[in-house]
């Protein structure tokens, strides 16, 4: 979830329309590779997602959402 600089608005980022995202257990081995730690575990929301919350370097946490089936 992002913030507008005015504060008046706020943008989700849901979906890449391109390039296509990669596996996400392939993502989290990059991240950690560049000093980010898994939060938790990696989820699995029913049939529809699989979920997990990244934190990097900088302390910030972000989660991250991957489509399945």
């Amino acid at each position: 979830m992002l913030q507008t600089p005015d504060g008046h608005s706020r943008i989700e980022l849901a979906r890449f329309q391109s390039p296509p995202s990669p596996d996400g257990d392939a993502v989290v081995a990059r991240l950690r590779a560049r000093g980010a730690e898994l939060v938790g575990d990696l989820e699995r929301y029913g049939h529809s997602y699989r979920l997990c919350d990244v934190r990097g370097p900088e302390g910030i946490i972000v989660e991250l959402a991957e489509g399945v089936g």
